[in-house]
């Protein structure tokens, strides 16, 4: 049986609580679920996050590929961590340089966090709980009240660098809420952005489609690593297309490979500074614009028009 709407709602207020005054203030009412861009959208587009086993062809595979097979039950299970900023996202969030030795392929160039509501999801009768990664071999899905509240969030909400007790750290922000089958993106309350950049790509690559929750960009809230290459402003002024990038944690920016185009352009070019502007005569305010940065997109868009409007 899953946990009961009282020892859901007490946490929830117990950690809103303890929380109150700290960017992470929004983890403890909300399950999360991070994606690239497209994947984003086919989920939003299909109504329902599906486990592996339900989801047909995958967009953008970013599993562990090595732990992938380690615990196969976890495959009929939609998956949803009670944090951000773990591990995973630290391996696979935003662009990182080719030959980056902790680059791999393929990684969520733009990562869209699904923010699920923590009470309904956790009392639905398809849901479960580890403490832990459940790809860990043999790891058991857990369900309940008494259960539930062995479970120590003090480690799991812990968002420093660890003093002691590392490895318990690590392993217990990779802890897990799972329920069979799929999740209805009913039961998102938001789906956030990690700039307005990575916004703007999301509204155009779902078209027509309009979800029923809000779409924001992340505003203090220590939902994204940003330990990676992304673009932090763009805009079309004078002719020029307009960049300030951000700098990697790892590799620099000495060398970058930059491809822009459009109906009309498409060009390569080698930057080697995080402010700079490309000469893209011929443009309208109306043309999408795709951006790859170091073999991966980085935005697909119309993009502001003059300086006034970044």
């Amino acid at each position: 049986m899953p946990i009961t709407l009282a020892r859901a709602e007490q946490h929830v207020s117990d950690w809103s609580t303890r929380l109150q005054g700290f960017p992470r203030l929004m983890w403890a009412s909300h399950l999360f679920h991070a994606c690239q861009l497209e994947v984003a959208v086919a989920i939003l587009r299909g109504g329902a996050l599906r486990c592996r086993n339900g989801a047909g062809e995958l967009l953008c595979d970013v599993a562990n590929q090595g732990a992938l097979w380690n615990n196969p039950v976890a495959h009929n299970y939609a998956r949803l961590y009670f944090r951000p900023r773990n591990s995973f996202h630290l391996k696979t969030e935003g662009i990182k340089r080719i030959g980056d030795p902790y680059r791999v392929d393929p990684h969520m160039s733009i990562p869209i966090m699904l923010a699920f509501d923590f009470k309904k999801i956790l009392t639905l009768p398809s849901s479960g709980f580890l403490y832990g990664n459940f790809a860990h071999l043999g790891a058991q899905v857990q369900s309940g009240d008494p259960a539930f509240d062995q479970l120590d969030f003090f480690k799991i909400y812990h968002d420093a660098p660890p003093a002691t007790d590392g490895d318990a750290i690590r392993e217990a922000r990779m802890s897990e809420v799972v329920v069979e089958h799929e999740v209805s993106t009913n039961l998102l309350n938001a789906v956030v952005c990690r700039t307005v950049q990575d916004l703007a790509t999301l509204k155009h690559s779902l078209g027509d489609f309009v979800p029923s929750v809000p779409l924001i960009v992340e505003r203090q809230s220590n939902i994204f690593q940003r330990r990676s290459i992304y673009i932090r402003e763009l805009y079309y002024d004078a002719g020029c297309l307009h960049f300030l990038l951000t700098y990697p944690h790892s590799g620099g920016l000495q060398g970058l490979k930059l491809r822009v185009a459009s109906d009309l352009f498409d060009r390569t070019y080698t930057v080697d500074t995080n402010r700079f502007q490309i000469e893209c005569p011929g443009a309208d305010p109306s043309t999408v614009w795709a951006i790859y940065i170091e073999d991966c997109m980085a935005y697909y868009a119309p993009v502001p028009w003059e300086s006034g409007l970044v």
